[in-house]
């Protein structure tokens, strides 16, 4: 059933992808620094590397240029906040769907920096399983970059504390995926993108692992 699912979803990108990615690549393409695209590669299945091309929101130098907030970042592009917000900006995702690189639901993407910094346990969870436009992951995590750069030490707390739960979270997923777990992420998702809390989530999954103390007032 789910792949039946998917495979419906594929059907809607198709249709999607020609209609909304021309207008949105023109605005790219003439403002900012003209640049349509942004190669990125995650760790999938197996411990191999998955490339995708989200649009690009951010300075070509974004590795480079400083910054301790995430309101007003320099580095994002003037249309790009917007695109982020909205996650228009993960739209092109949609061709690795068809591509059959990930499905609708699954464990979420982790650049190799960010899979390095996840306990162990989580890794070996990971690589085995499939990769998905959102998850349980994605959910939680859905204001990773204000929850980071709101704390005062955001290295150590990424790193010590973001992390584990995060791997926690993907274990949790790893041993519960299941047709309602399946619809219900993606109800979640669409809630979450439109602004709304993601306490939700706890309220369906009354065994989904409770945020830690220093994660309590973000999630």
């Amino acid at each position: 059933m789910q792949c039946i699912f998917d495979i419906g979803f594929s059907g809607i990108a198709l249709i999607l992808l020609p209609t909304l990615l021309p207008p949105l690549m023109f605005v790219l393409r003439v403002t900012g620094e003209r640049e349509i695209s942004s190669p990125q590669n995650r760790v999938e299945q197996g411990g191999k590397h998955l490339e995708l091309n989200r649009l690009a929101i951010m300075l070509k130098d974004s590795p480079n240029v400083a910054t301790d907030s995430v309101h007003n970042d320099p580095r994002i592009l003037l249309i790009g906040g917007f695109f982020r917000k909205t996650k228009i900006s993960e739209l092109t995702q949609l061709i690795n769907l068809l591509n059959d690189d990930l499905d609708v639901i699954g464990i979420r993407l982790q650049a190799q920096r960010c899979f390095d910094a996840l306990p162990l346990l989580s890794q070996d969870g990971i690589i085995e399983a499939r990769l998905g436009l959102s998850g349980i992951g994605s959910i939680v995590f859905g204001n990773e970059e204000e929850l980071v750069h709101a704390n005062s030490d955001s290295d150590k707390f990424y790193e010590e504390i973001a992390m584990s739960y995060k791997g926690a979270l993907e274990e949790w997923y790893d041993c519960r995926q299941n047709m309602m777990s399946y619809f219900s992420f993606i109800c979640l998702t669409m809630w979450v993108v439109l602004g709304s809390n993601s306490d939700l989530v706890w309220n369906l999954f009354k065994d989904l692992l409770p945020a830690s103390a220093a994660l309590d007032k973000w999630v």
